[in-house]
């Protein structure tokens, strides 16, 4: 098809998403951008939990907290990206919490900026 005539559908469409190849792009692209930043960060949360020695009970701990470092540009050219990633974290982790945590632990967000 040409570029020409999907320009024509997508002006008697209204669908101004369309490209040369047919593809999509734009908000759903982001939106699953900020899925796997999500999914990713509280993969490592998991991942990444620390214990405090001491106790040799063989029943699990609760009531830890599980911090979830969102690593994410909060200066610089790219600024406007970090609030939105911290966002997504914070709607992930509350979703989580509610849900009764990460083995009885509750999730805090904390943002680190990649400029310094």
């Amino acid at each position: 098809m040409k570029f020409t005539t999907l320009r024509r559908v997508a002006a008697a469409t209204g669908n101004r998403s369309l490209t040369a190849a047919g593809a999509r792009h734009g908000r759903p692209m982001r939106a699953g951008a900020i899925l796997a930043a999500g999914s990713l960060a509280v993969g490592l949360a998991a991942c990444g939990s620390s214990s405090s020695g001491g106790s040799s009970s063989g029943g699990s701990s609760s009531g830890g907290k599980l911090t979830v470092a969102d690593v994410a540009p909060f200066s610089g050219v790219d600024a406007a990206l970090g609030p939105t990633y911290l966002a997504s974290c914070y709607g992930a982790t509350a979703a989580i919490n509610k849900a009764g945590g990460v083995l009885g632990h509750t999730l805090t967000c904390k943002s680190v900026d990649t400029r310094g």
